[in-house]
């Protein structure tokens, strides 16, 4: 009997209010292996996720039926996607065709007798199912509905002036059974969310997070995947439940700090580590650090796996000759990523003589100063901000990929480029460019620590400048050749193995 068809598995959480990041990324390729190893799995939504936010997450391959919102586990629904046409909107409603006023391929908009506006928006991925309804006096949001097969939430705005402007802020939520009677009330004070019962009985977040996790009826064949470490009102329930399901903390994140072997992110989960079944990082470096982290506090580690974040379908191969001054980067622009330093070495190996195009791929908080760097240093014609792209289609036209980074627990982005069969030069930081930068082989690991930034950018443009010179041809199989670990049955594996020493675990148990 194949063990796995026993097993569930639960992912702890879905973050909200932050920008996409690559822990989003992880969780959806996880998605993704576990599908195609036949391992029913749950993402879970500890709090309610906006449109936009819900909107993000299907955008990364989720569907419906692997989505859990806890709030609606106190209601009576079992199904959460849009399924009622605009006509069956309209009857539900009470709406009649001539009170349409307007109609495209967002949605439908219908006038009231009193004035009042009702909005209904399509689903982006449902074709011509209403997601939500908005409704409008006076050109203000009052209220949005938000349907599947019945009226799942309703959430209610108060109108709050600001700068001598007139802002619809959510006051109010309600989740509903199916015959629209309310399950479940959500109050938000001073940014702390409480929930009130059918009992009328008032609760805190956290406490609605024990309810949860109650009713999900964890067996003892049931794995549960914490990837938040901090300020997670979650993990105390999760860690006291005694339903004998495995649970495991996901590494996304150096742990370390200074020269603390815990940062202040992992103090919980580590403090009660004995609680944990197992551990996984992303890298065999991490895994080894870990253990060292754990011997510092003077305490036993949980078993720790080494599976990566990420996975290579297949090999990449450029149909012509690369171009050898072809550099590029792609992340976040923000300050952790340190693309300002990339750009200043570029420009001085560029003033050294080599001939360099470089493309920075992505967008964030740090685009506008990067393009006045660039501006000021009159580089604009072999530096180029690029914006997002489909990188599969990028990574075959470039010859090296240039990392600045300061922090890489892993390096997707890494990942893809020895994929593509590119050098790579980086800083000498953990993990990521450690793993993927074979020193001398595929690229060069620049000294990081102790070192000043004019150091950093003076020793990254000595190494470009050697690279953009040079027969690269054997930087590029030693990167292919690496990149083998990383093609997707490989990770298939690991995940596949894991799997199975924790079910063997539940049965010898």
């Amino acid at each position: 009997m194949n063990v796995r068809e026993n097993v569930t598995v639960y992912n702890f959480n879905l973050l909200l209010g932050f920008e996409p990041n690559g822990v989003d990324v992880a969780q959806a390729h996880r998605l993704k292996i576990f599908r195609k190893l036949g391992v029913e799995t749950y993402f879970v939504f500890t709090h309610w996720p906006s449109i936009d936010q819900l909107n993000y997450f299907l955008s990364k391959g989720y569907r419906y039926n692997e989505l859990l919102f806890a709030q609606l586990l106190f209601t009576d629904h079992l199904v959460t996607e849009p399924v009622l046409s605009s006509n069956d909107m309209e009857m539900l409603l009470g709406l009649e065709e001539s009170q349409q006023i307007d109609s495209s391929d967002q949605g439908k908009t219908y006038k009231l007798d009193n004035g009042e506006i009702v909005v209904f928006r399509y689903s982006k991925y449902f074709l011509n199912k209403v997601q939500y309804v908005d409704y409008f006096s006076e050109g203000y949001l009052l209220k949005r509905e938000i349907y599947s097969t019945r009226k799942l939430v309703t959430d209610y705005f108060v109108l709050n002036y600001q700068n001598n402007q007139i802002l619809a802020e959510l006051g109010r939520r309600v989740y509903h059974n199916q015959d629209g009677s309310i399950a479940l009330e959500e109050i938000s004070l001073k940014k702390k969310l409480y929930y009130l019962l059918k009992d009328s009985k008032l609760i805190t977040h956290e406490e609605l997070m024990k309810l949860v996790i109650n009713k999900l009826h964890l067996k003892d064949s049931d794995i549960v995947l914490m990837d938040r470490a901090s300020n997670i009102d979650f993990a105390r329930p999760l860690l006291e439940q005694s339903s004998g399901a495995k649970l495991g903390l996901v590494f996304h994140s150096e742990h370390t700090f200074g020269e603390h072997p815990f940062s202040y992110e992992y103090y919980y989960p580590v403090k009660y580590a004995h609680r944990l079944d197992f551990m996984i990082t992303s890298t065999n470096l991490q895994a080894e650090i870990l253990k060292e982290s754990f011997q510092k506090e003077g305490q036993q580690a949980p078993q720790i796996y080494t599976i990566p974040v990420g996975s290579l379908k297949s090999l990449q191969y450029p149909d012509k000759v690369r171009q050898p001054q072809k550099i590029m980067t792609a992340s976040r622009l923000i300050y952790s990523k340190r693309v300002d330093l990339a750009i200043r070495a570029v420009v001085l190996a560029h003033q050294k003589g080599a001939n360099i195009d470089f493309s920075i791929f992505g967008q964030g908080m740090e685009y506008n100063g990067l393009k006045e760097l660039i501006y000021e240093y009159s580089a604009e014609d072999y530096i180029h901000l690029k914006g997002y792209a489909r990188l599969d289609d990028e990574y075959i036209k470039h010859s090296i990929y240039l990392t600045a980074s300061i922090t890489e627990t892993f390096g997707l982005t890494l990942m893809e480029s020895v994929g593509a069969g590119l050098a790579i030069v980086g800083f000498d930081v953990r993990y990521g460019n450690p793993t993927f930068i074979l020193d001398g082989e595929n690229g060069y690991l620049v000294p990081f620590e102790g070192r000043s930034d004019q150091e950093l950018v003076e020793d990254m443009a000595q190494r470009l400048v050697e690279l953009s010179s040079k027969d690269m041809e054997d930087f590029h199989r030693n990167s292919y050749q690496l990149a083998r670990d990383y093609l997707e049955e490989r990770i298939l594996e690991l995940w596949n193995c894991f799997l199975v020493e924790q079910s063997s675990r539940i049965i010898i148990n």
